[in-house]
């Protein structure tokens, strides 16, 4: 048992949920990229619009 994938964003996907600064979701999604990367070998998808966000997260 135990995930297969960790799939996280830094943004809500909610329809009509506030824009988020890509300053804010890069401190939200890379200390969690890291603190897995310690830990784990498990695929990480990072769900964002955003280019820099994508290119910060390889």
């Amino acid at each position: 048992d135990g995930a297969d994938i960790l799939d996280t964003g830094g943004e809500s996907t909610r329809p009509f949920a506030d824009p988020v600064p890509i300053e804010v979701e890069l401190q939200r999604v890379i200390p969690l990229i890291q603190a897995v990367r310690q830990n784990s070998d498990i695929p990480i998808s990072i769900d964002t619009t955003k280019a820099e966000i994508a290119r910060e997260a390889l």
